[in-house]
């Protein structure tokens, strides 16, 4: 059997949605904004009980009233008809004008509905709607007075209908065709006494159990809120202890800029009107504001003050019992709340201060005590951290000073000319920056050059200092030195990026050196920079088997080894620029000793050492 589209239960549900809708927007016309109850409240559905009972009231009373003035008119009462319509007028007036009170129109229309009631009940009688409307207005007055007035709107409606009683026995209702009830009228002054007491309290019991129900919501709600509230707040600080935990242990950041940070952040979260950080000086014990919002307090130092763990004062009259109050202490003004805690680091401590313009609950505090122990770590890492850099500043210091010591223990054997190491390691140097390699590459390249011949303390002297020619048998072993060199250091980690220069110093441009025979840009970069320093000082200076060249010989046997020893492209940059790269010279003075004498790019002497 199929359904009609009239059948569908669907339709049901819009026709109600309909309705709904029409009471909606009635109860919205009729009830001004400033009158109009919450969703959550009793108020609101007594309002639309009242839109709905009072739409219907309309729409029947609009045939009432329309039958009841054609009826005067039939029996040629025109005034009571005029009455009647205008009634009526005044009863939709006052429904929809909103400008009225809207307890003054319930008011108005609780009475007029009774009043209409008894009214139709003496005028028709047992065939007119009186009964039916004085039920309805029982129904509404009991929605629109209160609780309390429930047993008094029962005691004037028994009055009410004994006083119409007494004029109904004594005769002055006969005309009026409430006389047509007869006998049974007792009856139905019984039934309307009862009717009225049990919809009373009946209406009354489901009013009084909406309410509490409306209540426990409320504050059930208002748990919920405060609960979402202070889980959003806990949320939010946790967040920002994340930001300013972040933000602490940035190493691009100065700690002055992290600790504004901290305080802008505290400002951000905490209701403060101010805050300051002080740290205690190590060597005197005083203390000075390190970082303060908004301003510096003062500028000298002070004691801090004695008390232990996180101190709350909150009334400012006893800042003057504090003999060892601070500048925010004395800052402190009516309504204010002090905080002021302690924190440490692993060699300094510092101490946190607070004018809060309100109680801090619990969270506040252990957001705060967190910032504390967060910048407790960041301090102590800070701290740690610059130990550290020390610490590798000073072991770099004496690698480098080893370094130079084997240097001259190269020299002292005679390995070495004097003052080769240091002229190479100068040359190379220049040379690098020229080219801009890092600071991290010239460090190693520095450090090559100082050991580059390291492997000739294993080569005999008899090889080493030989005058004339070396033979083949000899410069086999003389090959060696670079092996020798690398096999010496490569285990000391600080020297491993060194080992370039220190290993391939002797390999040439085409391939033809020693000893891994690498050609072209295959030799690394630091060690092609040291061979042109290498070359240019040992042509320069005095050798058991030859004299020393001068500056322009040197330079032209070296543009004669263009593409077979040297790396073109460095090698013109380093004949162009010779004589910014030889900014150090080696000489001696009237006795012997040695001097370095320091040139600026244009040759002017700057400083002897």
């Amino acid at each position: 059997m199929l359904l009609k589209s009239g059948d569908f239960p669907m339709n049901k549900y819009y026709k109600q949605m309909k309705i709904h809708k029409l009471v909606s927007f009635s109860r919205n016309y009729m009830i001004s904004p400033k009158d109009r109850g919450s969703r959550d409240s009793l108020l609101y559905w007594r309002q639309t009980i009242f839109v709905s009972l009072l739409l219907t009231i309309l729409t029947l009373g609009l045939f009432a009233s329309l039958s009841g003035a054609f009826q005067f008119l039939k029996e040629e009462n025109l005034p009571m008809a005029i009455v009647v319509i205008l009634y009526y007028l005044i009863f939709f007036i006052i429904a929809f004008v909103r400008t009225i009170s809207y307890q003054i129109r319930i008011m108005f229309l609780d009475i007029s509905l009774y009043i209409i009631g008894i009214s139709l009940l003496i005028s028709t009688g047992p065939f007119g709607a009186g009964l039916l409307y004085l039920c309805a207005s029982y129904i509404y007055l009991s929605i629109n007075i209160s609780r309390k007035h429930f047993f008094l709107f029962s005691i004037l409606n028994i009055f009410s209908l004994l006083l119409l009683s007494f004029f109904y026995q004594t005769g002055y209702l006969d005309e009026y065709r409430i006389s047509e009830y007869g006998s049974t009228w007792w009856i139905i002054l019984i039934n309307l006494i009862f009717i009225n007491i049990f919809i009373t309290r009946m209406v009354g019991i489901f009013l009084y159990g909406m309410e509490r129900r409306f209540i426990k919501e409320r504050r059930a709600n208002k748990t919920l809120r405060r609960m979402r509230d202070r889980n959003n707040k806990q949320i939010r600080l946790l967040k920002s202890l994340r930001q300013i935990g972040n933000c602490l242990s940035d190493k691009r950041l100065e700690m002055s800029e992290r600790l504004n940070i901290l305080l802008k952040n505290l400002h951000t979260e905490l209701s403060i009107d101010a805050c300051a950080l002080t740290f205690v000086n190590r060597n005197t014990g005083d203390s000075s504001y390190l970082s303060s919002s908004p301003d510096t307090p003062i500028n000298g130092p002070f004691p801090i003050p004695s008390f232990s763990g996180p101190y709350l004062m909150r009334d400012h009259q006893n800042r003057r019992d504090l003999k060892d109050s601070t500048a925010m202490m004395r800052q402190l003004k009516q309504g204010q709340i002090y905080f002021g805690s302690h924190f440490y680091s692993a060699e300094q401590k510092g101490f946190l201060e607070l004018l809060l313009k309100e109680q801090p609950d619990p969270s506040e505090l252990e957001y705060i005590q967190m910032n504390l122990f967060q910048l407790s770590g960041a301090i102590t890492n800070e701290q740690l951290f610059h130990q550290l850099e020390e610490s590798r500043d000073t072991l770099e210091l004496s690698y480098d000073e080893i370094l130079k010591a084997w240097a001259k223990i190269l020299e002292l054997r005679d390995i070495e000319t004097k003052g080769h190491s240091h002229r190479v390691v100068d040359l190379s140097v220049n040379l690098a920056k020229l080219l801009e390699l890092s600071e991290k590459e010239i460090i190693h390249l520095q450090r090559g050059a100082f050991l580059h011949d390291i492997g000739k303390l294993g080569i005999p002297d008899s090889i080493l200092h030989k005058e004339g020619p070396l033979n083949t048998e000899e410069w086999d072993i003389m090959r060696k030195h670079p092996q020798i060199g690398k096999e010496s250091v490569q285990n000391i980690p600080f020297l491993k990026p060194a080992l370039d220069v220190i290993y391939h110093h002797h390999e040439h441009w085409d391939g033809s050196g020693y000893p891994a025979g690498l050609e072209a840009e295959a030799i690394p970069l630091t060690a092609r920079i040291f061979t042109h320093a290498d070359v240019f000082d040992a042509l320069i200076s005095d050798r058991p088997y030859r004299r020393a060249l001068t500056k322009k010989d040197a330079i032209a046997s070296m543009i004669s080894e263009k593409g077979q020893i040297f790396d073109p492209e460095i090698l013109d940059i380093f004949i162009k620029n010779i004589e910014i790269i030889k900014t150090k010279l080696v000489c001696l003075d009237n006795v012997g000793n040695e001097l370095r004498l320091y040139l600026s790019f244009d040759g002017r002497p700057l400083a002897i050492c």
